[in-house]
């Protein structure tokens, strides 16, 4: 979550509350407060992590700056996890949109280079 530039005034004392049911950093099951120092530009930026289960709920955050007042925010929780692990897993290589045969191509045409040298020089050497 972010309060943009200007929110605060520079460098000023802000007290944040936000729902300890839901933020994992806290342990208690209430309202829990934080002091942070914001920005020189007056933003703060808090990053929040969640305990399990939460994906979808909406959390009230209140930042109370010293001077500011009152700045209030919703953030809602975003859906985590591990994806969807059933089904079957098959390996498969990426596609790139990048064509081999030009290097097909090119390793037949150094081989028929490579024989037709040897061919010479063999040539050559038994005259």
């Amino acid at each position: 979550m972010t309060f943009p530039a200007d929110t605060f005034q520079p460098n000023e004392s802000v007290t944040v509350h936000y729902d300890g049911a839901i933020v994992a950093d806290v342990q208690q099951i209430a309202a829990v407060s934080k002091t942070f120092t914001a920005k020189a530009d007056g933003s703060l930026t808090l990053m929040y992590t969640f305990k399990a289960s939460q994906a979808g709920k909406t959390i009230a955050v209140t930042a109370v700056g010293a001077v500011s007042g009152t700045k209030t925010a919703t953030i809602q929780v975003p859906a985590t996890g591990t994806g969807d692990q059933s089904g079957t897993t098959t390996t498969t290589t990426a596609d790139t949109g990048a064509a081999i045969a030009p290097y097909g191509v090119a390793i037949a045409l150094l081989a028929a280079a490579g024989i037709a040298l040897f061919a010479v020089r063999k040539s050559t050497t038994r005259r």
